[in-house]
């Protein structure tokens, strides 16, 4: 953003496939604790935007590590008289009770937590990544959006036995008004060529696979 000179506030999260170590070395030169959880906030345009880190090395799904609820709670308390809106990677569990759904998401109980933490706050929404498909959903009151991100697009249609992703990508513009906040999805063209499909009944195998590649605090020195 400086070598473009653009004057834009930026809040970066980490993803799934983001590392602890890579990202401070490059975006912050800094080389010590280096898988520490990157939370951080600013209030931009009376807005207070609050970005919490639920990428951890060994979950596909996040997680929230010891303290980061205790941090996200202060948080909430600084600016009293400002709209919240939260940024976090990974999608919230719509159905706490369906561990079968943890890779989408932190376990049940951690989206509880979260969820009676939030509730009665004046929240615009959440904005959330991580599943690569467009989605709305009015989570206890609250608006939760996703967007597909660069990367590649899930078909929606093929949900009901694995996942399908397909050539795809969008970004989403918003507006806050008194009224509240608007989303527009920017569809990029595309193909929508098949990339890979997975039944659930495999998935089990690939995640274990990938959080066992997960960097350690050892690999990380």
């Amino acid at each position: 953003m400086a070598e473009a000179d653009l004057d834009i506030p930026t809040l970066w999260a980490l993803g799934t496939h983001d590392t602890g170590p890579g990202f401070y070395k490059v975006m912050h030169e800094r080389t010590d604790d280096n898988l520490a959880p990157y939370d951080h906030d600013m209030v931009v345009a009376g807005i207070h935007i609050i970005v919490l880190d639920t990428f951890v090395p060994s979950k596909v799904g996040g997680s929230f590590e010891p303290g980061q609820l205790d941090w996200l709670k202060a948080r909430l308390d600084d600016h009293a008289e400002l709209a919240k809106l939260i940024v976090m990677h990974h999608a919230l569990a719509l159905d706490e009770d369906n561990e079968a759904m943890e890779w989408e998401s932190p376990a049940g109980a951690d989206t509880v937590a979260l969820r009676e933490l939030l509730a009665g706050r004046n929240l615009l929404g959440i904005l959330l990544g991580h599943i690569h498909h467009d989605r709305v959903t009015h989570w206890h009151g609250i608006p939760v959006v996703v967007g597909i991100g660069q990367h590649s697009a899930m078909d929606v249609t093929y949900l009901h036995e694995g996942m399908r992703m397909v050539e795809g990508a969008s970004f989403a513009i918003g507006t806050v008004r008194p009224s509240g906040m608007t989303i527009f999805f920017v569809p990029q063209p595309s193909t929508r060529r098949v990339l890979q499909s997975v039944l659930f009944s495999e998935l089990a195998d690939m995640i274990k696979k990938f959080e066992g590649s997960a960097p350690t605090a050892d690999a990380a020195e």
